[in-house]
């Protein structure tokens, strides 16, 4: 069960992965999009905090960033 479950995680991993990328092609992100991203990352994956509260911010931080970046 362990190993099926571990395979699942994989493939469900690649799968997000595929995703992004098809999304990155057609979104043309900003730098201001790469920057969220890498704070996402560093926040979750290398301080290891946990994901809902840094959801909680970074998301309401990305659509203020967002519309004051498209207000110019």
């Amino acid at each position: 069960m362990g190993a099926a479950l571990i395979g699942a995680a994989a493939a469900s991993a690649g799968l997000v992965l595929g995703t992004a990328l098809k999304m990155i092609r057609n979104i043309r992100p900003t730098p201001l999009s790469y920057a969220i991203g890498a704070a996402g990352f560093a926040a979750i994956g290398l301080l290891r905090w946990p994901l809902v509260p840094v959801v909680l911010v970074l998301v309401p931080t990305a659509i203020a960033a967002t519309w004051w970046e498209r207000r110019k």
